[in-house]
């Protein structure tokens, strides 16, 4: 009977140590198992936070480009509104620019043809000083030009509408015939540069006398 004990309490012995040594290596997979588990699990979090971040950036990215086209959208419309303008002032200053040319054109024939009967010598310069009084009042009403007389022979010819800014702004241009017959600049203001060249033009082509204005003209036009 005591064996018989003795042998039970060694198979429970044997039987519970069996249980304790599976327990043991059981444990050690589970705690392996998490250890794995847990590596995956930072790094799916990593992962997980690298996408957040890029998508952040692209949603960055994406805001900065549709600023960027609206501003770029905003100034083009800025240009074509002002090429717009520009446009109908030009075609506003070709349409002024053929009325000028037709009317200088005008006076010019009445004054070519004037000019074109004046001989040489003392009836000359009687002509020169009278009748381009009456040229000139051609001019008045088109160019604004207007003709003063002053002593010793110096005819000044007063030009308004010059200045798109300052219309009534008076040009003044003085000359008188010299010893030789020719004409000589005694008053240009505002100065300029070529107009020696204009006189010696003028010289050589009395009848020419309205382009001499017209030049004299155009090179204080371009200067406002």
């Amino acid at each position: 009977m005591a064996s018989s004990l003795r042998a039970l309490t060694d198979e429970i012995n044997s039987s519970r140590l069996l249980f304790e040594n599976w327990v043991l290596s059981q444990s050690g997979a589970i705690d392996s198992l998490w250890l794995t588990h847990e590596t995956r699990l930072a790094s799916s979090c990593e992962q997980i936070k690298k996408q957040e971040f890029r998508e952040k950036t692209l949603i960055s990215d994406a805001e900065r480009c549709c600023n960027q086209l609206e501003k770029t959208a905003s100034e083009v419309d800025a240009k074509n509104r002002e090429t717009m303008l520009l446009k109908a002032q030009q075609q506003k200053l070709r349409e002024e620019a053929a009325t000028l040319q037709a009317g200088i054109a005008s006076a010019k024939k009445e004054v070519d043809e004037c000019l074109a009967v004046v001989t040489t010598g003392d009836t000359q310069r009687r002509y020169k000083t009278t009748e381009l009084a009456k040229a000139v009042a051609l001019y008045r009403d088109r160019l604004g030009v207007t003709l003063r007389r002053s002593g010793e022979g110096i005819l000044s010819f007063v030009l308004t509408k010059v200045d798109r800014a300052n219309p009534a702004r008076e040009f003044v241009v003085s000359l008188r015939l010299n010893d030789n017959n020719e004409y000589e600049v005694v008053q240009c203001s505002p100065a300029v540069p070529d107009v020696a060249i204009r006189v010696r033009e003028l010289n050589a082509a009395p009848d020419r006398f309205a382009n001499f204005l017209a030049k004299v003209r155009a090179a204080w036009c371009s200067m406002c």
